[in-house]
């Protein structure tokens, strides 16, 4: 995609203002500043997907911590606990 630099703010070829997701996408970044986030306030977005990082982490942590402790309980009642 070519861009075109005006006045510090990138155009693509049809004259549309590329987002800031865009410019990261185009330059090949994995994440870039954008809106706050609702939950937490943070700025860093993945560009893949625009999911807030940080709220991101947090629920692949829980997840993982949910599904320990679901095998943990599998095992304790496999061993007749």
């Amino acid at each position: 995609m070519l861009l075109v630099v005006y006045d510090n703010v990138s155009f693509n070829l049809k004259g549309m203002k590329m987002t800031p997701r865009m410019q990261a996408a185009s330059e090949g970044n994995k994440f870039y500043e954008g809106s706050q986030c609702k939950n937490c306030g943070s700025t860093k977005k993945a560009t893949m997907n625009a999911t807030c990082v940080i709220c991101s982490n947090k629920r692949s942590a829980l997840y993982v911590n949910q599904q320990r402790q679901k095998i943990k309980e599998l095992i304790k009642k496999a061993n007749g606990g």
